[in-house]
């Protein structure tokens, strides 16, 4: 049997769609299609393959080891798929259609500043759209073509390209540190209350220390799932924080905050530009990771 002749590509499709959300359910929503049509469908491949791909049963569903390699060279195999036929598409290998972009909030809001702006300018046929999410998202899932990621990136389907570092410090408005004890030690931070991002019940701060790495907990008064809100409740004088040192640079250097235990800041970690694998680029995303190349340095972000 001539297993590329017969093999399905949409079967293919749906497959990685369902093995990424293991639920037939929310598969065939994402699909847009009914549930039984999925169902068929996979038993198509399965039969096609003539390998079990799925174990289902009331409340789970699982890959087979068959399942799990056919899930990780099929996104592959669907991508490369994608970006061939984009290719053909544009016999002229203009760079144009839209550079879909994912990021953190904050690091969103640094690149739309410049790196998007000057990119922009220079191919105005290419819209961009930037997705702000402190998630990892699915490139493949979410349609991405190259998303930023501060931090370990465990995704090993994607070439990761690291771009620079970033820290944090810890600041507060000058008028807090007025009505309370200026901490001097690492211990004495315990001893004030934290505005901190996401819905955390235990916070803990690392700091880089003489004698290496401490922890402290510093409990918090205000959470909140955006750094804006985070700086304008330091601001405001509500408590103490530890954002990345680009976060609050510009209200540091107007005066508006002040460093705590300013020779006292968080392990570096590794900023990158994560995309999926493959030969077929289109022109739009080699593009922009050459433009990313061009200002590497706007992502020194540490002190």
């Amino acid at each position: 049997m001539n297993l590329v002749k017969n093999l399905d590509m949409t079967l293919l499709h749906h497959f990685v769609v369902t093995a990424e959300l293991l639920s037939f359910t929310r598969a065939s929503q994402t699909l847009q299609i009914t549930k039984s049509k999925l169902s068929k469908d996979i038993r198509r491949l399965e039969d096609t393959l003539d390998t079990q791909l799925l174990e289902r049963s009331s409340r789970v569903v699982r890959l087979t080891e068959s399942g799990t390699i056919l899930f990780t060279r099929a996104q592959f195999l669907l991508d490369e798929c994608q970006h061939l036929l984009s290719d053909m598409t544009s016999l002229n290998h203009s760079v144009s259609g839209t550079l879909r972009l994912a990021a953190s909030p904050a690091l969103g809001r640094l690149i739309s500043q410049q790196l998007l702006p000057d990119f922009i300018r220079r191919w105005p046929d290419v819209d961009v759209v930037l997705k702000l999410s402190y998630e990892y998202e699915n490139l493949f899932q979410e349609g991405l073509d190259l998303a930023f990621r501060i931090g370990k990136n465990t995704d090993h389907n994607l070439i990761q390209k690291r771009l620079g570092y970033s820290h944090r410090v810890i600041v507060a408005a000058p008028a807090y540190l007025e009505r309370q004890n200026v901490p001097r030690t690492v211990q004495a931070l315990t001893q004030h209350r934290s505005v901190e991002l996401f819905q955390r019940t235990n916070v803990n701060w690392l700091l880089e220390t003489k004698t290496g790495v401490e922890s402290v907990n510093v409990p918090p008064i205000l959470r909140c799932e955006d750094f804006v809100s985070v700086i304008n409740a330091v601001l405001a004088g509500v408590g103490i924080a530890q954002v990345p040192w680009f976060v609050a640079r510009e209200h540091i250097q107007s005066g508006h905050l002040s460093q705590v235990l300013p020779d006292l800041n968080s392990p570096s970690l590794p900023i990158y530009a994560v995309y999926r694998q493959g030969l077929n680029k289109p022109k739009k995303v080699s593009e922009f990771i050459q433009h990313i190349t061009h200002h590497e340095s706007m992502f020194n972000l540490t002190q």
